[in-house]
């Protein structure tokens, strides 16, 4: 994976889960999750549709839809 920077796209590992970089909480990514990936669903009243993530959750979004197409080949 190259080396990730805001405006990635990326996916949370082990989640459906997918967003855009919008900054960087110390070593962390702030994800802004997608509209269509029901953030309405878990966001508190405050919120504002990010998730802190660690880079070892992430991983590219054209990655992750590889990787997917490769285990439906499989």
């Amino acid at each position: 994976m190259s080396e990730l920077k805001i405006g990635d796209r990326v996916k949370v590992k082990n989640q459906c889960t997918t967003g855009e970089i919008v900054r960087w909480d110390g070593a962390d990514a702030v994800v802004l999750a997608d509209v269509d990936d029901d953030r309405d669903e878990w966001m508190e009243e405050d919120d504002d549709g990010t998730l802190v993530c660690s880079l070892s959750e992430l991983q590219e979004e054209e990655e992750a839809r590889l990787e997917a197409e490769r285990t439906e080949e499989a």
